[in-house]
């Protein structure tokens, strides 16, 4: 969803750059939690969306013209395997309920 320029601990004057950097979550006024992976090295913080980004039902607009990518980010080893299934065609529902579909159908300006 976001890269900062700077990072979310530091500027709370929480910095920790010695430890092995451990995934955040801000929370929004709808107690909706962004995971927040944090980037010591150089300083930096990538924020993901609180679900997340699939475009499973535009793939047969797309279907001929491009091949499939899929980037996991905070899923576990079982939500993987789960959504690598349903791409595969050996499991018929979506693993997640909630998702978002980015600004596909909106586009971008």
């Amino acid at each position: 969803m976001m890269v900062t320029a700077n990072c979310v601990q530091k500027t709370t004057d929480r910095c920790q750059p010695q430890e092995n950097p451990k995934a955040l979550d801000l929370i929004d006024r709808y107690h909706k939690r962004f995971p927040v992976q944090r980037n010591c090295i150089h300083c930096f913080n990538v924020i993901y969306n609180s679900v997340p980004l699939s475009l499973h039902k535009e793939l047969c607009k797309w279907s001929g013209l491009v091949t499939g990518r899929l980037d996991f980010t905070t899923e576990n080893e079982t939500e993987t395997l789960e959504v690598l299934e349903y791409f595969a065609g050996t499991r018929k529902e979506l693993p997640y309920g909630e998702y978002t579909t980015g600004h596909e159908k909106r586009g971008v300006e």
